[in-house]
């Protein structure tokens, strides 16, 4: 199953930000796919596209000392 790290598609090279229209295209690209695990939220930038598109959840809610 293809795994794919939201900070890794999202951070361009310089560290710079891509365009918000650019980074949601790629990201419904992924999950318009039949099966993924996608890591990370970015919800600020795609909204609910990945929560939305999900069969499973899987949220890590650590102490911050951890």
């Amino acid at each position: 199953m293809p795994f794919h790290e939201l900070d890794a598609l999202f951070w361009q090279p310089e560290w710079t930000k891509p365009g918000r229209g650019a980074f949601q295209t790629r990201v419904a690209e992924i999950v318009e796919t039949d099966s993924w695990v996608i890591d990370g939220s970015c919800q600020s930038w795609i909204g609910q596209l990945v929560l939305g598109s999900a069969d499973v959840v899987v949220w890590l809610d650590l102490p911050t000392r951890v």
